[in-house]
Order: structure tokens, then sequence, then C-alpha cells
């Protein structure tokens, strides 16, 4: 589960309040299967396109059942606590998906690793190459066509 912020120095944006609670905007990402390797490159660079443009993405891991009562509107997020830090900090830096290649392959669906890994690789460095893992810290292809080459020599 991901949360998008748009950050404006170190604080959030409140978009309002309700009597004296400041009321914050956040994203839900959800519906992208993460272990999935299709997913991950596309949800990869939806994260680098958004990070190059100072929107920032947090990743948590929380239970099914949390994430789908948040989905349906069954719970509000901060609620009953404060917005999205009483979800405890954050898991994972999910930007780093973009820029490293351990970051991006960690947790793919086991059953199917090597091939998973293999078309991943692929698959990053095609979106690459359509410019949309361009984070603005530079060109991480090489690390990506090594990891790949692995796989390919075998």
């Amino acid at each position: 589960m991901l949360y998008l912020k748009k950050l404006n120095g170190l604080n959030s944006r409140k978009i309002g309040y309700i009597g004296d609670k400041p009321i914050y905007r956040f994203h839900l990402c959800n519906n992208w299967r993460f272990s999935y390797w299709k997913a991950r490159a596309y949800l990869t660079a939806c994260i680098a396109i958004a990070w190059k443009q100072n929107n920032y993405i947090h990743g948590i891991y929380k239970p099914k059942k949390f994430i789908y009562e948040l989905a349906y509107g069954e719970t509000l997020l901060g609620w009953n606590g404060e917005g999205i830090w009483e979800l405890g900090h954050k898991n994972f830096d999910p930007e780093y998906m973009a820029l490293r290649v351990d970051d991006f392959l960690k947790n793919l669906e086991p059953e199917h690793k090597q091939a998973d890994i293999k078309e991943g690789l692929k698959y990053w460095l095609r979106l690459n190459d359509e410019g949309f893992m361009d984070t603005g810290f530079g060109d991480h292809r090489k690390d990506f066509e090594a990891e790949l080459a692995k796989y390919t020599q075998k």
C-alpha cells in the first residue's frame, strides 16, 4: 500500500479543517499487485515521475483487512490519530525502485521468481528508454542491464 503526499517544504499540504483538526490530502494507490513484475515496473515508473515533480511516495505494509476498509471508505485515514503518522513510520522507500536493482526486485512473486526477475528487468529498461524512470538523479540503466545479464547468461 502506498500513500502519495505532495510536500511543501517539510510540511504536508492542508486542504481544510474539521473543527480545529487539519485535513490533509493523501492519495491511496490500491489495487496494484506489487509482487507482479509488470505492475511493479509500471508502479516504479509512476513513482519516478512523481519524484521528479517533487511528489514523494511513502510506503507502508498493512494487513489486507486494513487496506480493504480504507479503499472502500469504511474508515477514514487519520480519523483516530494524527493523520498518516498514526500508521507508524514508513516501512520502505518505494522511490528507490527506480534507482536500485535490489529494491526493484525485492518481493517479486516467488513461484516464477527467475522468469519474473528477467521480465521485470526487461520492462524496467524499456520504460527507462521511454523516459519514464527519469527521477532527475542520474541514469541507472547500467545497473539494471548488469543484473539482467546474470539471468540471460544461464
